[in-house]
């Protein structure tokens, strides 16, 4: 396995973590929370297709607050543990892991904030 791809692993078990740490101020999603509306909408052409839209859908720069905090985080199973089961799924070889880095990266960073 290469470097990045531990790497993608390694930010993935650590946002696992994270999610199932958010304090309770968070809000619970529901199946119309943006997290459930986009994990579940039409997959794109390919992995990398629907994971970027997705992603910047979700954890974008333009998803953030005048803080430049990110407004779609919700804990919960419509919520933060969709997002942990969509990223347990991800075929890793079928995707550009250095873009997929930075975009898991967002995601970590907002988490590391809020817990």
């Amino acid at each position: 396995m290469s470097f990045q791809a531990q790497n993608i692993l390694s930010s993935i078990s650590r946002i696992t973590i994270l999610c199932k740490e958010l304090p309770i101020i968070i809000s619970h999603g529901s199946k119309r929370c943006k997290i459930y509306e986009v994990l579940t909408g039409p997959e794109g052409e390919n992995a990398w297709h629907t994971f970027n839209q997705q992603f910047d859908a979700l954890f974008g720069e333009d998803c953030r607050d005048e803080e430049g905090r990110l407004h779609h985080i919700h804990r919960g199973e419509y919520g933060t543990d969709k997002v942990i089961k969509y990223l347990s799924t991800m075929d890793l070889s079928s995707l550009p892991l250095d873009l997929v880095d930075i975009k898991l990266n967002w995601l970590k960073e907002e988490l590391e904030f809020l817990s």
